[in-house]
């Protein structure tokens, strides 16, 4: 059999209707009363790949009428026959030749109405397969490019019969091959995926039976992409004026230029159309329907730079949506708005409004015949339920697709449709993605690459490129007693799609720019692991690794344990820069993807010359018992946050967390979640919790007079202490114990008073809690809690702990756990930040089972810590105080706060420029003091400097838990100390100047304009009313006419805090609604606030993440 005519596979031919020949007509016999011409097409709408046409070897023609009958063999088509006047039926069937023998391969009939005498009339009968179901042979030949391809498959998907079982050939382990197949139509699908990049080539195919059908088919790289404007992503907002509140702010369309070459589009056009509701059903393709909205027409113009973005926009719609598009400049404006519920956009080099339903096939019959100077299409839906019912009538994709209405569900008033990657197959359904632009579909790490571009923005590689991490590190060196067998490398894919390691290396050095490489092979596949293990070192150690478990070897490759950097790269060229993640623009190398930089001991001399973060060492990690990992899959490029040192020694990992999870694994594992979830302790029979602990470590200038620990009844009963210890550990094995004695009544503390602090006499701690007149102990413990790390366990139980962490080995009888500073024992993480001024003490009585999470750092100090109204409730309390509420919430709505405000005011030199203040602009600094994230979709920030007047600024985005939330407004100082760029504001308030005299801002959850002076009230606010800071200046002469007061309405008390040189800033998160109390002055410049505290300080904003305001720890 003749192969199959090859087509460039980026277009997927459907319904190509087959002629069979066009020569060899048939002269007419002597009669003349009447003549057909005929015609046979092969498959009706269908195309078929082959037998091809030549390939039948003879026809029969049958005419008959009544008692009339004719008979002819003929060899071509088309052919004239003569018949007499009438009705008559012409039957045809087609042979083909197997093994010497005719084989009727398909029939078809037509019936020829009152033939006139003399008439020439032309007719068409379609062939198509016979009933007789039989065996065919399918037969495929692929040629591949050299390309490490992820993935290469035939998929042969049967069109009839039930169920339709896909039939999958593996084109990496065999490009050719012959099976027998039940005869009948299939789709076709040659799909071929190299890391983001896809291809691919569909066909319907028809195996007959008793023949050999063969498809041959053959890629080359430049197959890869086409030389044309593609539509790169879209969003529609709603035609319906009630639907405001989706993700992003402008209905747009973002076209892409893939090729080498700047693109004009004058006499392109850019057309929208869809459906509407009341939408009729087309009688002639009923599962078509009919527009009753014509196409909309936008006529382009400009260019669009090689590999660069065209912005279209659209209507404002979502005005306080996450992604705001206001300020993006577009390359053109389109004043209308797109429906949400379905959506076609035709790019087409021609400026006349489209006449057809759809562009891609103008026939809609499957043909693929295109509109003229069609370039590019996509059409979408909301949803295919029933209950939608949402349609679209245009759209690329076969026809065999529109009979079962597998139209793309990808788009929303949340959701944009965008390219996967730069390779158009003409079939929305593989091309097509959703993008959902809520923080719970896309990050805030991932939004820059998504968000639409214009083609300001310049050449851009639109698809993103697949992340691998390096999950885990370990080096024997020289030592041969060492915790681990082998020298080893853990890689992780943290993303949903299989990766070629082809191209990659790993890179080892020490120091310097001399590294060892070695060529990465392979797939690591989605949400596995990748395991390369060098030289086996230590033959007893704790930890075997065998080695048939790695997906490569290393031959003898030792990495140090005094220090190490080790670098993943997307080249397989040895790095020539010491450091490849910084060569000292601030930029890495080309094709870096991630790296580890660690020492054992810096006071050692161990020091590390490249890694990610800032700083001068690498962190302290490793050792011949320790690897570096990963504590979470998330990179934040900063190599003392991402990672710790896991010591694989028994005193470091149970047994059961060894195997289980922390030890290095390769493919074969299979998938899994590298983020250690230990099993959940033993249920407590009394819930006891530690709410506060404190250690001076016998330091002096201590804040509190005594080491302590407070336990906490959550019951409603007393609990009786007997059969319970407190046990204190500052590292190791070796823990303490406290039996425990007496009982604590219901919602009360109890206090265990430890050691009294090293004070001098001349300074005395702020917080005494014994001495010589009285003791608040309800039980005394005779040691010195440390004030860099302590891990204090509750247990049901007498038995000493002899494991490094309880929570992880689930004792006997645990109650609960607190492990802080650096305790390297802990309930999920640590809760860092204690000192001999600070304790670490539970926000809530919520027990996640994560200290970082659930405690929270308090500050004793008088100077920059608690007020005296807070220090009451904070402080330690013992039995006898009674029973009380530990938690103490921010009482302002939703747990948003303002947290600090800064005003440079309207003072200006000569020029008309403030040039002396400490601080670049105006900000203003929200927090989120929860433990939930914020939308901030219906706030406003009003702004006034007396009476009723009011600026609002309508807030947008989504402030996670316990993060800022950074609002700038206008720049002028031009030398300040602490300068503020526009693109670490999460919002911009374009040219505010906020007053260093006299600011009230207030912060509403409505974004209604206040229209009264006071919206606090004197604690009877306004609806919406969630915070509120007023201040005059601090030369105590000006003063503001609202503020919180607690009731105090003399404006003398008016908090005098404001300059050009300091903000107003929150002492704390207790909101007494008393500004006074509440807030303090901050002087930003450098001998009043140096460097440390400027850290503190400095306004923070989304992306700085997770913080805590007092430390200015994350």
């Amino acid at each position: 059999m003749n192969k199959n005519k090859l087509f460039k596979f980026l277009s997927l031919i459907l319904g190509l209707a087959v002629l069979v020949s066009c020569s060899n007509f048939f002269e007419p016999s002597s009669r003349d009363d009447g003549g057909t011409y005929i015609t046979v097409d092969l498959e009706g709408d269908m195309r078929t790949l082959l037998p091809a046409a030549s390939q039948f070897t003879k026809y029969t023609l049958k005419a008959a009428r009544e008692t009339q009958s004719e008979t002819i063999n003929i060899t071509s088509m088309p052919q004239r026959i003569t018949l007499s006047p009438g009705t008559w039926t012409i039957d045809a069937e087609a042979f083909v030749t197997v093994n010497g023998e005719q084989v009727s391969a398909a029939a078809g009939s037509i019936v020829v109405s009152d033939l006139a005498a003399g008439e020439n009339r032309a007719v068409s009968i379609r062939l198509a397969m016979p009933d007789t179901q039989g065996t065919g042979i399918f037969d495929y030949t692929v040629a591949l490019p050299a390309i490490p391809f992820n993935s290469a498959k035939m998929i042969l998907t049967p069109l009839f019969g039930s169920p339709r079982t896909d039939i999958e050939y593996d084109l990496l382990n065999q490009l050719s091959g012959k099976n027998f197949l039940p005869s009948g139509y299939y789709l076709l699908r040659t799909i071929m995926e190299y890391n983001s990049l896809k291809a691919g080539k569909v066909e319907v195919v028809h195996i007959y039976p008793n023949m050999d059908t063969r498809a041959v088919y053959e890629f080359s790289s430049g197959d890869f992409i086409e030389q044309k404007v593609l539509i790169w992503q879209m969003y529609a907002s709603s035609v319906d004026s009630t639907s405001t509140n989706g993700a992003v702010s402008h209905n747009f369309v973002e076209l892409y230029n893939p090729t080498d070459a700047e693109i004009n589009l004058a006499g392109y056009s850019l057309q929208y159309g869809y459906v509407g509701k009341d939408a009729e059903e087309n009688p002639v393709y009923p599962d078509n329907y009919h527009d009753d909205i014509a196409w909309e027409k936008l006529d382009l113009s400009g260019t669009i730079p090689a590999h660069s973005s065209f912005l279209v926009l659209g209507k404002l719609w979502n005005a306080d949506s996450r992604l705001d598009l206001g300020e993006l400049i577009p390359d053109q404006a389109w004043d209308i708005a797109f429906e949400n519920r379905n959506f076609k956009f035709c790019l087409i080099k021609s400026t006349a409004v489209l006449m057809v339903q759809n562009p891609f096939d103008i026939n809609g019959d499957g043909s693929g015949v295109r509109a003229a100077g069609y370039v590019d299409m996509f059409g979408g839906i909301n949803s295919n339920k029933p209950k939608d019912r949402d349609i679209i009538n245009g759209y690329e994709g076969p026809k065999s697709y529109w009979d079962t209405k597998n139209w793309p569900e990808i788009v929303s008033k949340q959701k944009a449709a965008r390219r996967i990657n730069l390779v158009d197959t003409n079939d929305n359904t593989l091309d097509f993605e959703p993008i959902d632009y809520r923080p719970s579909g896309i990050t805030d790490k991932q939004l820059p690459l998504y968000q639409p571009k214009n083609s300001d923005y310049g050449p851009w590689d639109p698809v993103a490129v697949p992340e691998i991490l390096i999950l885990q590190a370990y080096g024997t060196g020289t030592a041969s007693d060492g915790s681990v067998s082998h020298n080893f490398i853990e890689l992780y894919n943290p993303g949903k799609k299989d990766i070629s390691l082809a191209g990659y290396s790993v890179q080892y050095s020490t120091s310097g720019a001399s590294w060892n490489k070695l060529n990465l092979t392979g797939i690591i596949k989605a949400g596995h692991s990748f395991l390369i293990l060098g030289a086996k070192n230590n033959t007893a150690a704790r930890l075997q690794i065998a080695e048939i478990t790695a997906d490569m070897i290393w031959p003898g490759q030792v990495f140090d344990n005094k220090k190490f950097k080790i670098a993943l790269v997307r080249s397989t060229d040895t790095l020539l820069a010491a450091n490849p993640f910084n060569t000292g623009s601030g930029n890495p190398v080309a094709g870096y993807v991630d790296m580890v930089g660690a020492v054992n001991k810096a006071s050692d001399g161990d020091v590390i010359d490249a890694f990610e973060g800032s700083g001068s060492n690498g962190p302290e990690l490793i050792s011949k018992n320790k690897s570096a990992r990963r504590k979470t899959v998330i990179d934040t490029n900063s190599n003392v946050d991402d990672f710790e040192g896991i010591d694989y020694r028994k005193a470091g990992i149970a047994d059961d967390a060894l195997a289980a999870f922390y030890g290095p694994k390769g493919s074969v594992y299979g998938e899994w979640d590298p983020k250690y979830t230990p099993p959940p302790p033993v249920a407590s029979e009394t819930p006891i919790v530690i709410l506060q602990a404190y250690g001076s470590g016998g330091k002096i200038d201590a804040a509190v007079s005594h080491s302590f620990v407070e336990l906490y009844n959550t019951t409603d009963s007393a609990i009786n202490l007997s059969g319970y210890t407190l046990q204190y550990s500052s590292k190791g094995t070796s823990w303490d114990v406290l039996p425990l004695t007496g009982s604590i009544p219901a919602r009360t503390s109890f206090l265990i008073l430890g050691k009294q602090s090293n004070n001098t006499g001349e300074v005395l701690p702020r917080v005494v809690l014994a001495d010589d007149d009285f003791d608040t102990a309800d039980q005394a413990w005779d040691i010195d809690l440390s004030n860099d790390a302590f891990k204090i366990c509750l247990v049901h139980g007498t038995n000493p702990i002899t494991t490094v962490n309880p929570y992880v080995a689930v004792i006997a009888g645990y109650v609960d756990m607190l492990g802080a500073g650096t305790a390297d024992g802990f309930e999920a993480a640590p809760a860092a930040g204690i000192s001999k001024q600070k304790t670490a003490r539970r926000k809530t009585l919520t027990d996640t089972n994560n200290n970082a999470a659930d405690f929270e750092i308090i500050e004793y100090r008088a100077q920059g810590g608690l007020s005296a109204e807070e220090l009451l409730f904070y402080q330690p309390k013992n039995r006898f105080y009674g029973s009380w509420t530990p938690v103490r919430t921010a009482q302002s709505a939703q747990g948003l706060l303002i947290l600090q405000v800064y005003g440079p005011g309207n003072s200006k030199d000569s020029d008309g420029v403030v040039t002396d203040g400490a601080v670049s602009r105006s900000f203003i600094e929200l927090y989120n003091n929860t433990d939930t994230a914020i939308d901030l979709g219906t706030y406003s920030i009003q702004y006034s400097e007396g009476g009723n007047n009011w600026d609002k600024l309508n807030l947008s985005g989504i402030v996670p838990a316990h993060t800022s939330y950074l609002i700038l407004g206008a720049a002028h100082n031009t030398a300040p100390r602490l300068t503020l760029n526009d693109n670490e504001g999460d919002k911009i308030w374009l040219g505010k100047d906020l007053s260093r005299e006299r600011i009230k801002i207030c912060l509403l959850s409505n974004q209604t304009l206040l229209t009264t002076a006071n919206p606090y009230n004197d604690g009877s606010p306004v609806s919406g009313y969630v915070d509120m800071a007023g201040s005059g200046n601090n030369d105590n002469e000006t003063h503001i006419d609202a503020f919180e007061n607690s009731g105090d309405s003399d404006l003398t008390s008016c908090p005098q805090l404001l300059s050009r040189q300091k903000s107003m800033r929150r002492k704390s998160l207790i909101d007494s609604n008393n500004n006074r109390v509440d807030f303090t002055s901050i002087d930003y410049r450098a001998e009043k606030t140096n460097d440390d505290l400027l850290k503190i300080y400095r306004p923070k904003n989304i992306a700085y993440g997770i913080w805590d305001t007092v430390t200015a720890m994350d």
